[in-house]
């Protein structure tokens, strides 16, 4: 029995699937299942196919220790009778049928396939998360290994990091019913896809060599407002292993004349010698677990999306992103670990500094701001909804315990709030207008805004409280612009909790020459809210 794989990618979205052939044999069959399939249906999977049954170890009969089940070169043990530690899935029409206990498949996880003729079978899904339990005495259970044979780890390779599988016997299944033993572990190779029969001294979880976090192998998740996680790998034996990270993607990408296009926006933090670390696009990454020796040798891997990116090119639904990475140790191990993100649409409330640090002269010898001896710091509050941008002087961030929501308060709806309520708020002392302010643009380019500054304003320079002449001053425009910076030299953050760029201003009405203003802002958010004053 033959296995092959494929990473595929799904139809009408930036999405990937594994799809795992096998080529079965007339009689018995050890299948392997490294995804969870989609769809599960043991009479979907095996629609038109003469499979005669399909059999999962009962891992709750194992560990309750009540088969008497036999592992040896004479025959499977306990087969055909369910009673004894197996559920069993019967094709429609059997007399059999009746009595089946399982109607799915599940990945990580090893089947004995009853086919009536030599077909082939395909399954494909998203890679499986689940650990690989092992009882003591025998399982039947599979490797995570490469599809070519002759690369794939040998018994003794995957196997010896373990003290649970030391003196173990090992068994294959034949056509007939029938096990082979494993004969030498040291030099014989694993076959993927195959499921074999193990034996342990004691019930353990081991999924190879290379020890992946268990929150990483059900899945990298990227939600919205975060942008990048951590995976943790560890060399759990004494040689010299490496962590080898694919993106198939990128990787079949770069094999094209347009190397540039259809990339996935998946990013690695390289930290290098530690002097000049930055983000790096995840074609190939390959780093060295040095044990010398003795287990232990661990790397944090730093994985990020940029999401300029990922809008940009517009894949998936609303920015949505599904990927498949490739795991191998250069040993012939391999494990499959999918990268989810959401679409993330920039919404909610952004706050950050201004910092003026250029101001053009009043006579006519300068075209152009020129830098001052000190800069001057404001604080900037900004709020996006979709396609619509406000510029705010103050904001309150509510807690409903009623309904159990968060709002964003302005003083455009000040009876949201309660006389008693101590909340956080935020505010700004260089803008003086009421309520929210309209802003031109998004963030994919400029914001602008234009601010009437009145002769009574508080924040006019020629009103004073303490002179009765200066009662009033003269109106004034203000127009502001934030010019957003293209990208964050490859930060996944940009964008998704941190902007910056170029601000200007012009005020027009205090002098006969337009007074400019040149800076420096950046911006996080603070809170994905989308809505002001409630929803």
């Amino acid at each position: 029995m033959g296995v092959a794989t494929a990473i595929l990618p799904a139809a009408a979205a930036y999405a990937q699937t594994v799809q795992q052939t096998f080529q079965l044999q007339q009689g018995w069959n050890a299948v392997f299942v490294e995804v969870d399939p989609d769809p599960s249906d043991l009479d979907i999977l095996f629609d038109g196919l003469d499979v005669r049954s399909v059999w999962m170890r009962d891992e709750s009969a194992t560990r309750a220790a009540t088969s008497s089940c036999a592992v040896n070169e004479a025959s499977l043990g306990c087969l055909p009778s369910t009673q004894t530690g197996w559920r069993v899935w019967f094709p429609p029409g059997q007399p059999q049928r009746a009595i089946q206990t399982l109607t799915s498949l599940k990945g990580s996880s090893a089947y004995l396939v009853h086919s009536g003729e030599t077909a082939e079978w395909t399954v494909s899904g998203r890679p499986s998360g689940l650990p690989i339990r092992w009882q003591k005495g025998f399982s039947l259970g599979g490797f995570h290994v490469v599809e070519d044979t002759d690369a794939a780890s040998t018994f003794d390779e995957y196997l010896s990091p373990s003290s649970a599988f030391v003196h173990g016997s090992i068994f294959g299944v034949n056509a007939d019913g029938t096990l082979s033993r494993v004969a030498d572990p040291r030099s014989e190779r694993i076959a993927s896809g195959r499921g074999f029969w193990v034996q342990a001294a004691q019930n353990t979880v081991y999924d190879g060599p290379i020890s992946i976090d268990a929150q990483a192998l059900r899945g990298i998740q990227l939600p919205p407002g975060t942008g990048l996680q951590f995976v943790r790998f560890e060399n759990l034996d004494g040689l010299q292993r490496s962590v080898i990270i694919s993106d198939s993607a990128n990787l079949q990408v770069a094999e094209t004349s347009d190397a540039s296009a259809g990339r996935t926006p998946l990013k690695w933090y390289d930290y290098g010698d530690g002097t000049s670390p930055q983000w790096r696009r995840l074609d190939h990454v390959q780093v060295a677990l040095e044990s010398n020796g003795d287990p232990g040798a661990a790397w944090t891997f730093r994985i990020g999306v940029d999401r300029s990116a990922l809008r940009s090119t517009g894949t998936g639904p609303k920015g949505e992103l599904n990927r498949v990475l490739t795991i191998s140790d250069g040993y012939g191990y391999r494990r499959w670990v999918g990268v989810t993100t959401a679409g993330d649409t920039q919404d909610g409330l952004w706050i950050g500094d201004v910092t003026v640090s250029a101001i053009k002269s009043l006579t006519d010898l300068d075209t152009e701001p020129t830098p001052t001896s000190s800069p001057f710091v404001f604080r900037v509050i900004l709020h996006k909804s979709g396609a619509v941008y406000r510029l705010l002087r103050e904001v309150v961030l509510v807690y409903r315990d009623s309904d159990g929501e968060y709002l964003l308060v302005t003083p455009s709806c000040p009876q949201l709030l309660e006389a008693d309520e101590i909340l956080p708020r935020v505010s700004t002392a260089n803008f003086s207008f009421a309520g929210d302010l309209p802003m031109a643009g998004g963030f994919e380019s400029s914001l602008t805004a234009s601010i009437l500054q009145g002769p009574v304003d508080p924040l006019n320079p020629f009103l004073h409280p303490f002179n009765p002449i200066h009662e009033e001053g003269f109106e004034a425009t203000r127009n502001i612009s934030l010019t957003f910076d293209p990208d964050g030299a490859g930060d996944p953050e940009w964008g998704v909790t941190r902007l910056a760029g170029t601000y200007d201003e012009t005020v027009l009405g205090l002098h006969r020459n337009q007074i400019e203003a040149r800076g420096r802002f950046e911006l996080r958010r603070v809170s994905p809210v989308d809505t002001l004053c409630g929803p």
